[in-house]
């Protein structure tokens, strides 16, 4: 079967970050930590005010996140 985009960038993640938060802005990964505290203020640090901050948590490899193609 053939992965899709969001399949392969989980994978990409989950082996760099898993079991981590990540602040995320304009797609680029900027901030990455144990909590969501410690990720945002590492993010705000370096960001401007008018750009939002998205924090995800990367499950790790070993949660076997399930993901789902809806159409």
């Amino acid at each position: 079967m053939k992965k899709d985009r969001l399949s392969i960038l989980v994978e990409r993640l989950g082996r760099r970050y898993g079991g981590q938060y990540a602040a995320v802005i304009d797609g680029r990964v900027v901030a990455v930590g144990r909590s969501q505290l410690s990720v945002y203020r590492k993010a705000e640090k370096d960001v401007p005010k008018n750009k939002e901050i998205g924090i995800y948590y990367i499950p790790s490899r070993s949660a076997n996140p399930l993901l789902l193609k809806i159409r």
